[in-house]
């Protein structure tokens, strides 16, 4: 996140009034929550566990910004604007929980900025950002999910689109084998019998004969294989 690049710059910092141990620490809750929860996700899959553990990751992303802008003594920071991406970012999926954090956190660090440092502007500003932060997940959630769903609607399509070209293919293959390769073996089975009424010599006729035979039994394979892949198109 840039929030965090900008603050490992010691003149930032300074500026913002934190020191590197309260970003350090700050970042890496977020690190180790975030760095479970995709274990969680790996190793049992999207259960119980693995949400309970992302709604505290989405948390703790909420928390990172107001619990340095606290640190920092300084309720009108720009470290607001961190709370506000993480917002944005949670929206997409975001729950009745996710609400909850995202007007409990910002009026917490007020009521911090307000108890610890008598800072009025401090508690002002937090609610504001509350109220604007629920109005923005309220309204973009929708639009988030509209966009969801027609993410999954392409993926659909796509799919759809790889099996109907597949089974055009396939039916142009079935369709070649029998109107291509099989009417030649037809017409060599033909020959083959012609050659041998005319042939003169028993070992001529033979060989002819077995010609022949050989040209039906691949006849007959290819017969098979085109009706096995007719019906794996009417049932696909």
């Amino acid at each position: 996140m840039a929030a965090t690049l900008i603050v490992l710059v010691p003149a930032a910092r300074a500026a913002l009034g934190v020191t590197a141990w309260q970003v350090g620490l700050a970042t890496g809750a977020l690190a180790v929550v975030s760095g479970v929860s995709f274990a969680i996700h790996r190793w049992l899959g999207p259960g119980r566990s693995f949400q309970r553990l992302e709604l505290l990751r989405t948390w703790t992303a909420y928390s990172v910004g107001p619990v340095l802008l606290v640190a920092a003594q300084d309720g009108q920071s720009w470290f607001w604007v961190w709370f506000m991406v993480a917002v944005a970012f949670s929206a997409s999926g975001g729950t009745r929980y996710h609400l909850l954090g995202v007007i409990a956190v910002p009026l917490l660090a007020g009521t911090a900025l307000l108890m610890l440092y008598g800072d009025v502007a401090g508690f002002i500003v937090s609610a504001l950002v509350s109220a604007v932060s629920v109005h923005a997940f309220i309204t973009y959630r929708p639009v988030f999910a509209r966009y969801a769903a027609l993410l999954d609607r392409e993926r659909h399509l796509r799919t759809v689109l790889v099996k109907e070209r597949a089974r055009v293919a396939q039916q142009r293959l079935a369709r070649d084998l029998h109107d291509g390769l099989g009417a030649d073996l037809t017409a060599l089975v033909w020959q083959a019998r012609g050659l041998q009424d005319q042939a003169f010599g028993e070992t001529e006729r033979q060989r002819l004969g077995s010609i022949a035979q050989e040209f039906r039994e691949t006849l007959s394979h290819l017969r098979r294989a085109v009706v096995m892949l007719r019906r794996q198109d009417d049932h696909g």
